[in-house]
């Protein structure tokens, strides 16, 4: 009896692999997600560009994140865009301010719900945060990318 319980175990966790696998293969080649580093989600992206907020957002606006299932919320006065996924993650894009002759924003997740150390949606973050790079380099061709490791206070949950 307990071989076939484990077996049945195996069965499911082998099934839930190959589909995730098969989820992100055919993402990867429809050019929703690229492939990122691990804990990628800890990380920050800062954007160097010559489009201002308004061509940003216009970028945006014309469906820059119309397959992704995101809440995308432009705070055009703060400069600033919202995004959220359910009650799973949360990420901001802000502009720092124009720095060398350059459009300046900051890009990163700000909290997330976790299922053993991994965000839950981890999809739909690598699918935002993809969207967001394409709608940057739409609006400027010539856009650069500086990734740095973000600044976050955790508390840790025990039980």
């Amino acid at each position: 009896m307990i071989v076939v319980v484990v077996i049945i175990i195996v069965v499911v966790i082998v099934a839930a692999v190959m589909y995730s696998s098969k989820r992100n293969s055919e993402l990867k080649e429809a050019g929703k997600i690229i492939d990122r580093p691990s804990s990628f989600w800890e990380l920050e992206e800062l954007f160097y560009t010559t489009a201002d907020f308004d061509a940003i957002a216009e970028e945006a606006k014309a469906g820059g994140f119309a397959d992704t299932p995101v809440d995308a919320t432009l705070r055009p006065s703060a400069k600033t865009m919202d995004f959220s996924h359910a009650d799973d993650w949360k990420a901001t894009l802000k502009y720092q301010g124009f720095r060398n002759g350059e459009h300046c924003y900051k890009f990163g997740f700000t909290s997330w719900s976790q299922y053993r150390g991994i965000p839950q949606s981890l999809d739909t973050m690598n699918m935002t945060q993809t969207a967001l790079e394409k709608i940057f380099l739409r609006a400027d061709p010539m856009c650069a990318v500086e990734t740095r490791r973000g600044e976050f206070k955790t508390k840790t949950n025990f039980i």
